[in-house]
């Protein structure tokens, strides 16, 4: 007996499903009633009530589904990109919308009804929702591979999300509009032209706004090459991203940017080496480091804690203000030792 109810129970589940996703296709969120729906289906509210909890948690049933194996799809692309693209941002990009989009696509009309209805029925800004996840899966991993080298200022990630949004919200309006695929694909072909070129359009212009200046996560790559060049004869992009923990796209892309400014030489052998004025500048930013960590480790501080707290320290503080406070210690540590204490 319970494996026949279980069978009705499933059979019923199922109508509700079907009748459900064709009166929402038909009449949209607001236009389904839900009196109408048990109607169309032969069940009464109270058999809707023992499968779902309301009209949106059957919409939420319908396209679950959809929404949850595309974000894993994207997830899946950029994981294989982000392992096979051993550049720059820019190549990663590149390689990601010219592989990707096409699979992407592929699975958006393959669920085509359900993303129609998570757009058309979009209830709680659940499609907005469902954009904006998409665009915060893509600045995930541009922060993987840029590794805060575009990161120092703190509206630059949400101006990424607002790029990718952008794309995600394009590539569905094929969606909302009812678009054939065979149409679809000869647009969004020059939909992803249109995102390489403008990421490596918007690469330049952070320079020129001046985003690109040299910043705390600069400094730390010069402070890792000085330190490796004092233990090592020879120092290669693939130590830096060893000692600091970070992909060899990201030195890449730093060392690019430092060789750019003057601060470092790249040899024919791969071999990295800090110019006159970059050492100047790392042996300044680990003095810096050292100090703090020193001062910090002195009052009590954890050696762990401190390291980590000098590594913010040691970028914030002026060339001025570093002087004086080392000043002022040198003499308090002086009358410390005339008075004996």
């Amino acid at each position: 007996m319970k494996i026949i109810a279980r069978k009705e129970f499933d059979i019923v589940h199922k109508t509700i499903m079907e009748i459900g996703k064709k009166e929402f296709l038909e009449k949209g969120y607001d236009g389904t009633n839900l009196r109408g729906l048990c109607k169309a289906a032969d069940i009464t509210t109270s058999t809707f009530y023992c499968h779902f909890g309301d009209k949106h948690t059957l919409l939420s049933a319908l396209v679950e589904e959809a929404a949850v194996g595309f974000e894993q799809l994207l997830r899946s692309c950029l994981d294989e990109i982000s392992g096979i693209v051993d550049e720059c941002p820019e190549n990663f990009y590149t390689e990601h919308y010219r592989r990707d989009i096409p699979l992407l696509l592929d699975y958006i009309y393959r669920y085509f009804d359900s993303f129609k209805l998570l757009a058309l029925c979009d209830q709680r800004n659940d499609w907005n929702g469902f954009i904006r996840r998409l665009a915060m899966v893509e600045t995930e991993y541009v922060k993987k591979i840029s590794a805060d080298v575009w990161f120092s200022k703190p509206f630059l990630e949400e101006m990424l999300v607002f790029i990718h949004y952008s794309f995600y919200a394009g590539l569905f309006e094929t969606v909302i509009h009812n678009i054939p695929k065979s149409k679809a694909e000869s647009i969004v072909k020059p939909l992803a032209v249109y995102q390489i070129k403008g990421w490596n359009r918007f690469a330049e212009e952070m320079e020129v706004m001046g985003l690109g200046e040299l910043g705390k996560s600069q400094e730390d790559y010069l402070e890792a090459i000085l330190v490796l060049q004092n233990q090592h004869s020879e120092v290669l992009s693939v130590d830096v991203a060893r000692y600091m923990n970070f992909s060899k796209p990201s030195v890449c892309h730093a060392v690019k940017q430092l060789k750019g400014k003057g601060f470092l030489d790249v040899y024919e052998d791969g071999s990295l080496h800090l110019t006159e004025e970059g050492r100047k500048l790392a042996e300044d930013v680990y003095e810096r480091h050292r100090f703090f960590t020193e001062y910090l480790m002195e009052m009590g501080v954890s050696a762990k804690q401190a390291e980590e707290d000098a590594c913010k320290m040691e970028h914030i503080i002026s060339e001025e203000s570093f002087r004086a406070l080392k000043m002022g210690l040198k003499k308090e540590r002086g009358d410390r030792k005339t008075h004996g204490d």
